[in-house]
C-alpha cells in the first residue's frame, strides 16, 4: 500500500513539473529565434556597409586622381603663388603668380601630391599649378650681350624680378651668377633660361670673375648696355 502511494505521489510530481519544464522550453526558442535573427541583421549590415565603404573609396580615388590629372601637363603656370620644394620635399622657396614651368613625365595615381619641374631641383604641388597650352616665348636677345667679368653673389635669400619689376621667385639660398647688365638699382642676370632682376638690397657682393674674353669699351652711356656686341661683324675699342 505504501509502495502505491510513493508511487502516486512521484507520477503526481512528474504532471506538476512538465508544464514548468515546457514553459521554459517555450520561453528559451523564441530567445534562441531572435539572437538568430539579430546577427543575421548584424552580419548584413556589416556586408552592406563594407560594399558601400568600397565603392566609396573607390570613386573617391578615382575623382583625386581626375583632379590631380586637371592640373597636369606639359606646361603649367601659378596661380596666386606656389611653394616651391626640394626634391625631399623640403621648402626652399617660392613662384608667384603667373611664373610658367615645364613638368616632367609623372604616372598620375592617388597618391600623386607633387610634379617634378623639368630640367630643375624643384617640385610643385599639384594644387598650386594650371595647366597651359604652351610657354610664354620670352626674348633671347640677352644671350648675345657681351657678359661683365663680375659676379652676383646674393644673399642667402634672395628674390628675382622681371624686366617691369613683377616679383618672380624667391628662394632660400645664395646664388652666383654672371652679370649681364648693370642698372643703377639691380642687376641683370640669367636664372631658369630666363633674362631676371635682382636688386642691390639682396646683393651680398659683386666680385671679379673671368666670364668672356671679349672687350668692351669703357665709355659707353648705361642707356646703351642693350647694344649686340658681333666680334665677327665689329670692332670695339677703349
Amino acid at each position: 500500500m505504501k509502495k502505491k502511494e510513493k508511487k502516486e505521489e512521484i507520477e503526481l510530481l512528474i504532471t506538476e513539473e512538465q508544464p514548468i519544464k515546457n514553459k521554459k522550453e517555450n520561453t528559451i526558442k523564441p530567445i534562441y529565434i531572435f539572437l538568430f535573427i539579430l546577427l543575421v541583421l548584424i552580419g548584413t549590415g556589416c556586408l552592406i556597409k563594407d560594399y558601400y565603404d568600397k565603392k566609396y573609396e573607390k570613386e573617391n580615388k578615382a575623382n583625386t586622381v581626375e583632379e590631380i590629372k586637371k592640373h597636369y601637363g606639359s606646361f603649367v603656370k601659378v596661380g596666386k603663388e606656389a611653394t616651391l620644394y626640394s626634391k625631399d620635399y623640403k621648402e626652399v622657396g617660392k613662384a608667384y603668380k603667373d611664373t610658367e614651368f615645364s613638368l616632367e613625365e609623372v604616372r598620375i595615381n592617388e597618391d600623386t601630391k607633387y610634379f617634378k619641374v623639368k630640367d630643375s631641383a624643384y617640385v610643385l604641388s599639384y594644387k598650386e599649378v594650371f595647366t597651359i597650352d604652351a610657354l610664354t616665348t620670352y626674348s633671347t636677345r640677352y644671350k648675345s650681350y657681351v657678359l661683365f667679368n663680375e659676379n652676383v653673389v646674393t644673399k642667402e635669400e634672395v628674390r628675382f624680378y622681371d624686366e617691369e619689376e613683377q616679383l618672380v621667385y624667391s628662394l632660400k639660398q645664395s646664388f652666383d651668377l654672371p652679370v649681364i647688365i648693370k642698372e643703377e638699382n639691380r642687376y641683370g642676370v640669367e636664372y631658369n633660361n630666363q633674362l631676371l632682376y635682382i636688386k642691390k638690397e639682396d646683393v651680398k657682393e659683386i666680385k671679379k670673375s673671368k666670364n668672356t674674353e671679349e672687350k668692351t669699351r669703357n665709355n659707353i652711356r648705361t642707356l646703351t648696355y642693350h647694344t649686340i656686341y658681333n666680334k665677327e661683324k665689329e670692332t670695339c675699342t677703349n
